[in-house]
C-alpha cells in the first residue's frame, strides 16, 4: 500500500471512531489498526526523508563541481 493509500485508510479509521454507532470494542480494534498504520507512515516518511537528503547532497555536489568549473574559464 503507498502512503497516500494508508494516509486515507487511517482517515477511513477515524471517521469509523467518531461515529456514535460504532461499539468500543469495534472503536479499539480500529485504534489498533490506526496505530500500527501510523506507524507504516512514519517509517515511509522517514524512508523518504532519507532518500531526499541523499539526493540533495548528491544535487549539492553537482553545483559544486559546476561551479569549480566554471571558474577556471
Amino acid at each position: 500500500m503507498q502512503f497516500e493509500e494508508k494516509l486515507k485508510k487511517l482517515e477511513d479509521l477515524v471517521s469509523i471512531m467518531e461515529d456514535k454507532n460504532t461499539s468500543i470494542d469495534d472503536a479499539f480494534k480500529h485504534f489498533d489498526s490506526g496505530i500500527k498504520l501510523s506507524e507504516e507512515c512514519l517509517k515511509m516518511l522517514e524512508e523518504y526523508k532519507g532518500k531526499l537528503t541523499l539526493l540533495t547532497r548528491q544535487l549539492d555536489g553537482i553545483k559544486e563541481e559546476g561551479l569549480e568549473l566554471g571558474s577556471d574559464n
